[in-house]
């Protein structure tokens, strides 16, 4: 009976070093990623769609499209900005934002409405363009995320 628990307790113990080393080799491989799209703190681009990601870094993204559609930004440990001064959408967008222990700021022209639905644990979010009226209610971005000891702020643009 003794042994069956040894043997139990055992692998138990080589299943989980297995398992982090795994998870390392996969952090590993993504920072390697990130560092060589990173090299440069700014990105400009016009795609109507996006992914950004930041891993213990500082990254900027300026959204240039004239058809935004959709992004993704994820954040652990970064502090990231999204800039849709020169951007523009023609009906709905969406932005689905997920960090962890960083922050997302967003900054979107005075024409747009913003929609937010973001669920924080031991975090924030704040939505500063909910109290200031849109020139255009038919331009909507729905932002989307979640959040744990970060935050995401929304800004209009002067």
């Amino acid at each position: 009976m003794n042994n069956k628990k040894l043997f139990i307790k055992n692998l138990f113990i080589v299943f989980f070093i297995i398992s982090g080393i795994v998870f390392l080799g996969n952090l590993q491989e993504q920072k390697k990623s990130i560092e060589q799209d990173s090299s440069i703190s700014t990105e400009k681009g016009n795609e109507a769609d996006f992914r950004l990601t930041g891993l213990m870094s500082n990254r900027k993204k300026e959204v240039e499209s004239k058809d935004f559609l959709s992004g993704e930004v994820n954040c652990m440990m970064s502090a990231v900005t999204i800039d849709f001064a020169n951007a523009d959408i023609k009906k709905e967008a969406q932005l689905d934002i997920n960090a962890m222990m960083g922050g997302v700021k967003v900054f979107v022209p005075k024409d747009w409405t913003v929609k937010m639905d973001v669920t924080a644990i031991m975090g924030g979010s704040n939505d500063n363009t909910a109290d200031s009226v849109s020139l255009n209610p038919n331009k909507v971005l729905y932002v989307d995320g979640f959040v744990m000891m970060g935050g995401v702020e929304i800004k209009r643009l002067p």
